[in-house]
């Protein structure tokens, strides 16, 4: 990450399943007082990292629970079974070089009730 941005970042997302050492990188890669989000699980997978650091660096650490192949196999036969109109979702693709006002109409400043984004690098 500090090749790619010549620094260390704010905000550092983990995504990875089933990393061995992905957690110890994500908080490693971020600066003082920075957010890490471990997005799912380790899949039983233990990541060896200094908790301390978290402490040292003053790092916010957020959560999510992700799901199973099983759950995404169910929601796509959801999806495909057209009985929901998520078509009808308000929905906006933008790339990093595009957000526009994306990032406030994310964050409810619009009159657009609910709006499914997808960023993409490129």
């Amino acid at each position: 990450m500090r090749a790619a941005t010549g620094d260390l970042v704010d905000v550092a997302v983990d995504m990875t399943p089933r990393p061995p050492l992905c957690s110890a990188q994500t908080v490693k890669r971020c600066r003082t007082a920075g957010t890490v989000v471990v997005a799912g699980t380790r899949g039983g997978v233990r990541s060896e990292f200094d908790a301390d650091q978290i402490v040292y660096m003053e790092l916010r650490v957020l959560c999510a629970l992700g799901v199973d192949t099983v759950s995404y196999t169910e929601t796509f036969e959801l999806l495909a079974a057209g009985r929901f109109r998520f078509e009808a979702l308000p929905r906006r693709v933008a790339s990093l070089d595009d957000l526009g006002d994306l990032p406030g109409l994310m964050a409810g400043e619009s009159s657009i009730p609910h709006l499914h984004a997808v960023v993409v690098p490129k």
